[in-house]
């Protein structure tokens, strides 16, 4: 239950203003704060964190457990820089990342924002690289047979496949295919899909939650943005995503997760092999339309 402390309350109303659910309502006469509609309350911490006066009271949340927040500043100049000199690694050392400097990671994706504050994301940590390569073995094969394999430039199947994409998606499959079809013929099918990479941290939300992929890629971009910081480099799994989309029900059965839940983000992670020391250029097929 929610309450406000009158004797406390400033009634500065920054609780009423960033409250997401109207769950706290302004006295039209006295302008006064109270809570009109509790049982709307989804218990997201935005007016207890917000009260200067610590005068905002929840049942289920405790004031002690919310830490005083700081000032950051960063210059935005510093924070463009750092933001645009990030890059997709997917060379990594032969250097395993400490449990703690994972940890540290997937926390920062735990304050990534969820959909109506389900604060459903989940996390799945491996580093026993004998389990990637078996992950990647059901990748690699899930990708090819359930699609792939018909991109490969002809055939009804191909030409049935373009006109439901068009053009430009058609050719990024047909490139997949190429990667695909190369790696078997030269029996180096072996890091194709995680790259050798130390460690894999995978993203799941509730299967039918129509919001869980965008939580899951906030989680995992959170966790992209600090990972260079940590000297560590990050590369998504699209491919491993692309196969639980697919074929949700092997992945899962192999990560040990029930039918409830979909992998719907993943990074690849480690110390980079090389570091890249050109800004790789940008925008110039980006176009924004201003309404």
């Amino acid at each position: 239950m929610l309450k406000i402390n009158q004797t406390s309350c400033t009634n500065c109303v920054a609780c009423y203003d960033v409250c997401p659910y109207y769950v706290i309502g302004k006295e039209k006469n006295t302008g006064r704060v109270f809570i009109r509609y509790p049982d709307q309350c989804r218990s997201c911490g935005h007016c207890i964190a917000v009260c200067p006066a610590g005068a905002v009271l929840h049942d289920s949340l405790s004031l002690t457990d919310f830490d005083k927040a700081s000032k950051v500043e960063i210059p935005p100049a510093v924070l463009k820089e750092h933001i645009i000199q990030r890059r997709s690694v997917r060379a990594y050392q032969n250097k395993a990342v400490p449990d703690q400097v994972l940890n540290d990671l997937m926390e920062t994706g735990t304050y990534g924002g969820t959909g109506a504050n389900t604060q459903s994301v989940r996390f799945i940590l491996i580093t026993d690289q004998s389990v990637l390569r078996k992950l990647e073995e059901i990748v690699f094969d899930i990708c090819w047979k359930a699609g792939l394999k018909f991109f490969g430039g002809k055939g009804p199947l191909f030409r049935l496949l373009s006109r439901k994409f068009g053009p430009e998606i058609t050719s990024w499959f047909r490139s997949y295919h190429d990667i695909f079809r190369h790696r078997q013929i030269n029996s180096e099918t072996a890091g194709a899909v995680l790259r050798n990479a130390p460690a894999v941290i995978l993203a799941h939300d509730l299967a039918h939650n129509p919001l869980g992929s965008i939580n899951c890629a906030v989680a995992m971009r959170n966790m992209e943005l600090l990972a260079p910081a940590m000297g560590l480099g990050t590369c998504w799994t699209g491919y491993l995503i692309s196969a639980a989309a697919n074929k949700s029900k092997a992945i899962n059965a192999f990560l040990g997760l029930d039918k409830t839940r979909r992998i719907h983000g993943g990074i690849m992670v480690g110390y980079p092999k090389y570091r890249y020391s050109r800004i790789i250029p940008r925008g110039m097929n980006m176009q924004t339309t201003r309404i």
